[in-house]
């Protein structure tokens, strides 16, 4: 429903829902990824940045909160930060594929 939303243009009713599935999951990362970057689409960096940090807190294994997060980061002017996170993200994926 969030991302319906989404699609229609709905930015305010998109970030309502998706931060009360945040709430409401707290053991999934998803919602927090798709709130960072509809912030980052919105042109809230500072806003994106923090969902996106709270995204990887939550699921540290996420290779997509990381590369989501390091986007956020490069649009900011982090390039060191960025670096990290897209870093973090092949970690992630390496050890999903058992190539640690």
């Amino acid at each position: 429903k969030a991302l319906s939303l989404v699609r229609a243009g709905n930015a305010e009713a998109a970030e309502a829902q998706l931060a009360s599935l945040a709430h409401q999951y707290p053991q999934f990362c998803t919602p927090l990824v798709d709130l960072g970057i509809l912030y980052r689409n919105s042109g809230k960096l500072d806003a994106a940045m923090q969902a996106l940090q709270q995204a990887v807190a939550r699921d540290p294994h996420s290779a997509l909160a990381w590369t989501e997060l390091g986007v956020t980061q490069r649009l900011d002017g982090k390039f060191k930060d960025a670096e990290q996170s897209y870093g973090q993200a092949i970690e992630c994926t390496h050890q999903r594929d058992g190539k640690t």
